[in-house]
């Protein structure tokens, strides 16, 4: 109930006193995190101004590095994407672009955690397992599915050059930059729709072959 009380120093205390406990568990279950993640998203569903969203954002989205071991943090990475997935419908317009901004501070969370592991292949295999059968809407096969969530989707595609930019300067191996392309790759393979198709090619692709990247290469 801390995380949800109107009073920001509340929520703010409660956030503070998790990141030192979970930090400390290293046997929590999938259901677990779930249940935490339930009550993080109504913590930034509470707060509001711009300037304290964007700093719980990146308090929440940190704590993918708090986490125990790597077991963990995968189970939290898991946990953010299956609540964000339950619960978009219900984010109502006012409130949108905070959550959009949430996202983009666990992105950009998530790339840094693999940079931290050296861009591990093992790694980088999980973290694009949760996003594709998640976010991204793809089966194991990497197939497109019916996407439920169209505006999340397409959030994750607008995001991702922008949000791994950080992250890549300490390098980072061409066989691993290929395999953090590989869910966008698949979902530009297997869409049908022209829209999702298009914002695949155009946002990523595109952006990969034009002056800024190939520069950067």
């Amino acid at each position: 109930k801390h995380f949800s009380h109107p009073d920001k120093k509340i929520r703010d205390k409660a956030v503070a006193v998790f990141s030192k406990w979970v930090s400390r568990q290293e046997n929590l279950e999938d259901e677990d995190h779930v249940r935490l993640w339930k009550a993080l998203f109504y913590c930034y569903w509470m707060s509001d101004k711009g300037p304290v969203q964007r700093e719980l954002a990146e308090r929440l989205s940190a704590l993918i590095n708090v986490c125990a071991n790597q077991q963990q943090a995968e189970r939290f990475i898991r946990a953010f994407y299956t609540t964000m997935q339950r619960e978009w419908a219900g984010i109502d317009r006012l409130r949108m672009d905070k959550f959009y901004n949430l996202i983009r501070c666990f992105q950009k969370e998530t790339f840094a955690f693999l940079a931290k592991s050296n861009w591990r292949s093992a790694s980088i295999a999980w973290v694009n397992k949760i996003v594709s059968e998640g976010p991204l809407g793809l089966n194991h096969d990497g197939e497109a599915l019916p996407c439920k969530n169209p505006g999340l989707q397409l959030h994750m595609v607008d995001i991702v050059l922008e949000e791994i930019t950080e992250a890549l300067n300490d390098g980072i191996t061409v066989e691993s930059w290929m395999g953090v392309l590989e869910p966008y790759l698949e979902l530009l393979s297997s869409v049908v729709d022209k829209a999702v198709f298009d914002r695949v090619y155009q946002r990523i692709f595109e952006v990969l072959a034009g002056k800024q990247w190939l520069s950067a290469s």
